[in-house]
């Protein structure tokens, strides 16, 4: 397993890639109104 040199920046990873994964679902329930 995979450390991070900086916990604030694992963090910031994280939350980048939930909020692109809930971007993706928003756009998929637009486009399939």
């Amino acid at each position: 397993m995979r450390t991070c040199h900086s916990a604030q920046q694992c963090n910031f990873h994280w939350l980048y890639f939930a909020n692109m994964s809930l971007m993706w679902y928003l756009i998929k329930c637009f486009l399939e109104i």
